[in-house]
């Protein structure tokens, strides 16, 4: 029996909008409070506890996460498409596993729809399972003879397995395609095509296809471009206030401390082999990658929350108890 709303609409669409609003200012401890008190006065909406479940992991706590997600599953009037909106946020989590298991699940009931399958055929080829990929496409292809985006998959399959005329024979009538509803993945699908002409030593087409794929995002470039200017202005004010006295004051401080965390950076050029040298020094036992910056970047916004700090002056304006409790809290999560 469905459980009843035991508050308003509008109530609960105002609260639902507040704690958006907290989101965006980055007060995370007023959006979770709004969002699960909106999910008890309204406890059969999964939809709201799918957006608390994905928030809940891009805070990194997955444990809470996985809970909001598995109480989802369980009130949704649709089990097939709830299992693969979870899988489709742990996927844009990066937490690849709970994705595959989600989209498993969704596989197994009836009215799994052609999307669901071609997006587990996607973790499958994440996974080096190949052949169980190129099933999966067939089956959703089964499903819907048109599904763009396992026309693209199964074209990127080609191209791993060296069959380029076929892979591009897939591509081109996908490409030509008008439809608004796809145009996310014929972007992919001009990128893929670029390195299905670059494996055939047909460069000027390859970068024509790789100019034709950035044409779509050019009109909304300029406010991406102002982001990223000003993220660069900050940075360049953080190089210019961060001088061989600071340096020495923050080495100082750093004995107050414990216990000392020993941390090793590896940085390379794009396809220079870093990711497989991280995955090789993973594997020892007593040692732990994270995964790039976000891990760190958690702990700056953190510390930054509800401040105009930079940088340079978060040694002055934070306690050592604060970040000692921030820094137990990041290494705890990896």
């Amino acid at each position: 029996m469905k459980r009843p709303l035991l508050v308003s609409k509008g109530s609960l669409n105002r609260m639902l909008h507040t704690a958006v609003e907290s989101w965006g200012r980055q007060d995370y401890q007023q959006y979770f409070e709004l969002m699960e008190r909106a999910s008890r006065l309204d406890p059969a909406n999964h939809r709201i506890l799918l957006d608390l479940g994905l928030a809940y992991g891009m805070r990194y706590d997955y444990a809470t996460a996985t809970r909001c997600f598995e109480k989802a599953v369980r009130v949704a009037p649709r089990k097939a498409e709830a299992l693969g909106m979870v899988g489709t946020h742990c996927r844009n989590l990066g937490r690849y596993e709970m994705a595959r298991h989600y989209f498993e699940l969704a596989t197994k009931q009836s009215d799994a729809s052609a999307d669901t399958f071609v997006k587990l055929s996607e973790l499958y080829e994440r996974f080096r399972l190949t052949e169980e990929a190129a099933d999966l496409v067939e089956r959703a292809l089964q499903l819907d003879s048109g599904c763009v985006l396992a026309l693209l998959v199964r074209a990127r399959l080609m191209r791993l397995a060296g069959r380029l005329e076929e892979a591009e024979k897939i591509l081109r009538p996908l490409l030509a395609q008008r439809d608004p509803g796809t145009w996310s993945t014929r972007i992919r699908g001009w990128y893929e095509l670029g390195a299905i002409l670059d494996r055939q030593a047909r460069y000027d087409d390859a970068m024509a296809a790789f100019m034709e794929a950035k044409e779509p995002l050019r009109p909304h470039a300029g406010q991406f471009i102002a982001a990223q200017e000003s993220v660069h202005r900050h940075l360049k004010e953080a190089a210019s206030n961060i001088s061989e006295e600071v340096l020495g004051r923050w080495f100082e401080f750093g004995t107050a401390l414990q216990p000392p965390r020993r941390l090793a950076l590896l940085c390379g050029h794009p396809r220079s082999g870093t990711t497989l040298l991280e995955q090789v020094l993973d594997s020892h036992p007593d040692i732990m990658s994270a995964e790039e910056t976000p891990v760190f970047f958690e702990t700056y916004l953190a510390l930054n929350s509800g401040h105009n700090w930079t940088v340079a002056t978060h040694k002055e304006d934070v306690s050592p108890e604060e970040i000692q409790r921030r820094a137990a809290a990041t290494f705890g999560k990896k």
